[in-house]
């Protein structure tokens, strides 16, 4: 299975960097997570 034709250029951009959290992290620990990661949900 390949990469989406919409997803490629996004994938170029972003990289393919995945972080992941336990399902028992609070919200502070993933927002601080995001922090640290330099992770944005906008722009």
């Amino acid at each position: 299975m390949g990469i989406s034709p919409a997803a490629k250029p996004l994938l170029e951009h972003k990289g393919r960097g995945i972080w992941t959290i336990p399902p028992t992290a609070t919200v502070f620990q993933a927002t601080q997570m995001m922090s640290e990661k330099n992770i944005s949900l906008c722009r």
